[in-house]
C-alpha cells in the first residue's frame, strides 16, 4: 500500500537487567524481535549510543503510515465514491440547525452544506469543536489502525 512501509522500531533499554528481562518476555510472547547490546547498536551504525543505554530491542516488522499519503489515498477513495472533498480550506464556522451540523463556512467566505462533515484535526478535534459548543470526548492513544 502506498505510504506504508516496514521501517522497524528501535526501543532503547537503560540497563543490562532491562535487556535480559526483555529477552525473556519476548520469548514468552513469541514476538519477532532482535535483542541488541551496545556493541550491536554501534556496529550497525544505527545511532551514537548514549552512555546510559545498555541495549535495545529492534522490532523489524513494525511499520508506519505516512499521514500525507494516507490523506491523499482517503481523498481519492472518497472522490471515487462520488463524495466532494475540500482540502486545505480552513473552516471558520460550522453551520448548524439546532444541534445538528449541516455545513461549514471556509475562510474564503464560501459556505457548503453537507449531510456529513469530517473533522480531521486529530486529538485537537475536541478542542476545536468546543469553540462551537460541541462536546466530542477524545483521548489520544498510541498505535492506531486504519483500513482503506
Amino acid at each position: 500500500m502506498a505510504g506504508y512501509g516496514r521501517i522497524g522500531t528501535l526501543r532503547l533499554l537503560a540497563s543490562q537487567k532491562d535487556v535480559e528481562a526483555a529477552r525473556v518476555k519476548l520469548e514468552e510472547q513469541n514476538r519477532p524481535c532482535h535483542v541488541l547490546d551496545r556493541d550491536d547498536i554501534a556496529k550497525a551504525g544505527l545511532l551514537d549510543v548514549p552512555a546510559r543505554v545498555s541495549g535495545a530491542l529492534f522490532f523489524s516488522l513494525d511499520a508506519r503510515v505516512d499521514p500525507r499519503q494516507l490523506g491523499q489515498l482517503l481523498a481519492a477513495r472518497l472522490q471515487g465514491a462520488g463524495i466532494e472533498v475540500h482540502e486545505e480550506r480552513p473552516i471558520v464556522e460550522l453551520l448548524h440547525v439546532e444541534k445538528r451540523v449541516v455545513g461549514a463556512r471556509a475562510a474564503t467566505g464560501k459556505a457548503a452544506r453537507a449531510d456529513s462533515i469530517v473533522i480531521a484535526a486529530g486529538v485537537q478535534s475536541a478542542e476545536r469543536l468546543a469553540n462551537y459548543g460541541l462536546n466530542l470526548p477524545m483521548v489520544a492513544v498510541r498505535g492506531q489502525a486504519v483500513a482503506v
